[in-house]
């Protein structure tokens, strides 16, 4: 992620849609040391964010494992994505 593509955006928003992506595309999850250097972001960035996805309840930590994945407020977002795509006949 380079500070051209964040010009007048809103760093800390795309920073945490970058951790999302990545998440969404891991089928076991991930760790905070994996999506950091997926995203190419420090860890403590990482884990600030995080922190506050996981409040909100977009990803959930799974303390015995320490791997992250999506949690519930992903669901409607990934059925509205569905529904979309139904749509517009599965092209997109």
């Amino acid at each position: 992620m380079t500070e051209d593509a964040l010009s007048g955006q809103s760093k800390t928003l795309v920073r945490g849609l970058s951790i999302l992506n990545v998440c969404a595309k891991s089928r076991r999850g991930l760790t905070l040391v994996e999506i950091a250097e997926a995203t190419e972001l420090a860890p403590s960035t990482v884990h600030r964010l995080l922190t506050a996805l996981e409040a909100l309840e977009y990803l959930v930590c799974e303390t015995d494992t320490g791997w992250i994945s999506g949690g519930q407020c992903l669901y409607p977002i990934t059925r509205l994505c569905q529904s979309n795509s139904a749509l517009d006949g599965g092209v997109g």
